[in-house]
């Protein structure tokens, strides 16, 4: 497993307080859903981020024996996403902390195995490697709920938000590494590839079309 675990014992009624009041103080609780990732969320706190899986201490039962038994303070971490995920649970077991901690994390784990911009292998960069201009390509159920909530953002915020930033910002992540700015050719044609009315995203057929050779999607927008 490559998460470890660090238990604290804590009175029952002190773990509840905790539990009650989102663990504040130490880390920030917030949910993580499971099915859906666009609704995960993670706080930034004291320079690290946290994520709460307050619906799954509730799936595999940690809170089971809570009246009888004290409970015990469970963190785990993970690298992904270029940042560290910490979990924290509250349980009197070790084994349901441990496997509603590995689930919590393995989800995050399969998120960045489809969404990231970085890994050539991802199900995201297999998409803009393979689209051809008007051709429906086929998805997950996981890359068409983002890209369609994606086009939502784009069309709230007047193209602030725009997936379709990946040409720019791989010239710019170029620029930083070699200390020099893009040519200005290079960037009128990154622009010429810029644009959210550029992507088509059919959620019931679960299809992506990319409407020009050369797009880069970047889920960062």
């Amino acid at each position: 497993m490559e998460t470890d675990a660090m238990t604290i014992t804590r009175d029952s009624h002190e773990a509840r307080s905790r539990e009650r009041s989102g663990c504040r103080g130490e880390s920030a609780a917030v949910s993580l859903n499971m099915m859906n990732p666009l609704r995960r969320c993670a706080v930034r706190q004291h320079g690290r981020w946290t994520v709460g899986v307050a619906a799954i201490v509730v799936l595999f039962g940690l809170q089971a024996g809570w009246a009888d038994e004290p409970l015990r303070r469970f963190e785990f971490h993970r690298k992904a996403m270029g940042v560290e995920f910490t979990v924290v649970l509250y349980g009197a077991k070790k084994g349901a902390a441990n496997t509603a901690a590995k689930a919590a994390l393995d989800r995050v784990t399969q998120i960045d195995a489809i969404c990231s911009d970085y890994k050539a292998t991802s199900e995201l960069r297999r998409l803009c490697a393979e689209a051809r201009p008007g051709r429906s390509m086929p998805v997950s159920v996981d890359l068409v709920r983002v890209l369609a909530r994606s086009q939502e953002v784009s069309k709230l915020s007047g193209g602030a938000f725009d997936v379709t930033v990946g040409p720019l910002t791989k010239l710019w992540r170029r620029a930083r590494r070699q200390k020099r700015l893009p040519p200005p050719d290079r960037l009128k044609q990154a622009r010429g590839l810029v644009g959210y009315r550029l992507v088509s995203v059919d959620v019931h057929r679960r299809q992506v079309r990319l409407k020009r050779s050369g797009m880069r999607l970047d889920l960062g927008g």
